[in-house]
Parts: C-alpha cells; sequence; structure tokens
C-alpha cells in the first residue's frame, strides 16, 4: 500500500465515521519547490491537520510502515512536528490504517484522555528521532514501528 492509498483509507474512515466533523481533518498541500515555496509552502509539514474542538491543531504525519524514507526528510518533518507540539501538546506520525483509526478514534472521543495522547505523541515523534540519530549518515531507512 502507498501512503496515497493509506491517506485516503484513512480520511474515508473519518468521514464516514464522524459526518459531523467534516472539515476538521484535511490535507495539507506539502510537496514544496522554488514556485510553491513564495506561496507559503514549507518544507516538513505534515499530510494530515486536526482540528480540535478548542481550535488546537493536530498535526498527522502518514508513513506506511517497512518502507523507506529519506533521513533528511524525516528530520524535517521531525522538526516541523516538534515546534508545533510545543505549542499544540500533540503530534503524530501514523504509521499504518489501524493506528490512524486508533488516534483519531481517541482524538475526537477521549479528547479528555489528554495523557494517554501526549504518551502516543511522544512514542512515535521519538520513535522517528531515534531512527533519524541511528541513521543520520545513511541517505534511506526503513521503517519498522511497533505498536
Amino acid at each position: 500500500m502507498t501512503e496515497e492509498q493509506q491517506q485516503s483509507r484513512c480520511v474515508i474512515y473519518f468521514n464516514n465515521q464522524y459526518p459531523h466533523l467534516r472539515g476538521r481533518l484535511f490535507r495539507t498541500e506539502n510537496q514544496t519547490n522554488k514556485n510553491k515555496t513564495s506561496l507559503g509552502l514549507i518544507k516538513g509539514v505534515s499530510d494530515l491537520q486536526f482540528v480540535l474542538n478548542d481550535g488546537r491543531l493536530v498535526p498527522l504525519e502518514n508513513k506506511v510502515n517497512y518502507t523507506r524514507h529519506d533521513v533528511l526528510h524525516l528530520e524535517r518533518q521531525l522538526l516541523w512536528m516538534s515546534d508545533i507540539k510545543k505549542l499544540s501538546g500533540l503530534a503524530f506520525f501514523i504509521f499504518s490504517y489501524e493506528h490512524f483509526k486508533m488516534i483519531i478514534d481517541l482524538l475526537v472521543r477521549h479528547e479528555n484522555t489528554y495523557t494517554m495522547l501526549q504518551n502516543e505523541s511522544d512514542i512515535t515523534l521519538g520513535y522517528i528521532n531515534k531512527l533519524k540519530s541511528d541513521n543520520y549518515e545513511k541517505k534511506t531507512v526503513k521503517l519498522n514501528f511497533s505498536f
């Protein structure tokens, strides 16, 4: 499964499961090039954004487990998401459709379970940080996140 296919499944699940929240989960145009960066596009911005009831933005970076990724790109994503996490308290790397469902269901149904969500956020960002650190001299790295 590609990242696009996984992301599509995730968005369809969200829209079907929570039709009253349509528009609160949205895709970010994050394919940067020289012509678009002057329009405000930022390298490393996550694939999806979710807006909590209190207006805070939660970035959701979609990754397919067991696929290879550019280490420099992962570093950019980690830095951007870490900055947003400092502001909103949450940011997630999503590694599968089931992982997305778990995270989004917690965000929607149990927004008050904040400590649990923060722990999961710390785990996913920590995993990418360790992966990046352990493989810094490599150009690409294979994801193998277990949850």
